[in-house]
């Protein structure tokens, strides 16, 4: 019986288990809308693209901000790469949403989250645009509700420690 046997020297795989986009929302550091307008790896691989459109580190453009530590304030920032199977890929002129932490000076991605190109995200974006909105407010509800009781506490016990 004949049998068929392929071997390939260079193959890549990258297999994740994914969760609803809304798991990844409270453990990224960031999660960004950019552009990427400059490509900085200086080799290139056997599966991109000989070209200087496309690879693994990019120079991007912040397009908008959706979750954020405080410690983004540039519009230009960099992405670095791991450069494992399942780092993201950069050509220039295309949109992303990422789901990025910071290490040094530079930005990365996280490995199995729901970063892809803007036009593919769409879906994703309207329930993470949802999702913030939802729990910014609650957050913001309790808080104020616990400031208005400490308010209340603090302005009734207030007399008490004048007389």
């Amino acid at each position: 019986m004949p049998c068929l046997l392929i071997i390939f020297k260079n193959a890549f795989s990258c297999d994740c288990v994914m969760q609803p986009v809304e798991k990844y929302i409270d453990t990224s550091q960031f999660i960004l809308i950019v552009k990427s307008e400059v490509i900085l790896d200086t080799f290139q691989y056997p599966y991109i693209e000989p070209d200087s459109k496309t690879g693994f580190t990019s120079r991007v453009k912040v397009i908008e901000i959706l979750k954020n530590d405080g410690s983004i304030s540039d519009k230009e920032i960099y992405f670095g790469s791991d450069y494992s199977d399942c780092a993201m890929k950069f050509r220039v002129g295309e949109k992303y949403l990422l789901f990025a932490y910071k290490n040094g000076d530079k930005y990365y991605v996280y490995h199995c989250s729901y970063c892809d190109r803007y036009n593919k995200s769409i879906h994703n974006l309207k329930k993470i645009r949802k999702y913030l909105k939802r729990n910014s407010t609650s957050k913001h509800s309790r808080l104020s509700g616990a400031l208005a009781f400490l308010w209340l506490f603090y302005s009734a016990e207030l007399p008490r420690f004048c007389t």
